[in-house]
């Protein structure tokens, strides 16, 4: 580690069939001195993630829809969150939007975005902030507090829903 920077490697095993990726996909992330972080495999519309070598151990899956614009993260056997993306299709409503939704700590609930959509107030409910126009740069902006250096619809930060009134306490 040097300056505050862990490196760490990706392999990535692609199984294919006919010369054309279908099937599993593995990943295994390691770091800068060889020691064994987590590995995942790609199955379908799903990642099922490890904490071995040999993809035995689950520690939890990320499914998502056929669009690609809700994903569901369980752990072990429940569902632990649910990220929807609103459909922007060549970006013409601007920036995209984010949606987390979380069960309270304590709950669980089988299906979070039904209920979501039932009874929003039984859920925790984050989005990303949205980034303001800037005439200047004539482009959308976000502050950063000068931890991004690099412009991308990848950075992105995540605060309450302040529409349904409520505020979420992160502790460390």
């Amino acid at each position: 580690m040097e300056n505050g920077i862990i490196q760490s490697t990706v392999a990535i095993n692609h199984k294919k069939l006919f010369r054309i990726h279908r099937g599993k996909t593995t990943i295994k992330l390691t770091l800068e001195n060889n020691m064994f972080l987590l590995s995942t495999s790609k199955t379908g519309n799903t990642f099922s993630i490890y904490s071995d070598t040999n993809s035995s151990n689950l520690i939890g899956k990320v499914e998502s829809n056929f669009l690609g614009t809700e994903y569901t993260i369980f752990n072990s056997d429940k569902q632990v969150a649910v990220v929807c993306y609103d459909t922007n299709i060549l970006g013409l409503k601007g920036p995209r939007r984010m949606t987390i939704i979380l069960p309270p700590e304590g709950q669980s609930f089988s299906d979070l975005s039904k209920t979501f959509k039932e009874t929003p107030d039984q859920v925790i409910v984050l989005q990303n902030k949205q980034p303001m126009w800037n005439e200047e740069s004539q482009s959308f902006v976000l502050n950063f507090e000068g931890r991004v250096t690099l412009a991308s619809v990848k950075n992105f930060q995540i605060v309450p829903d302040l529409d349904l009134g409520k505020f979420i306490l992160f502790k460390l």
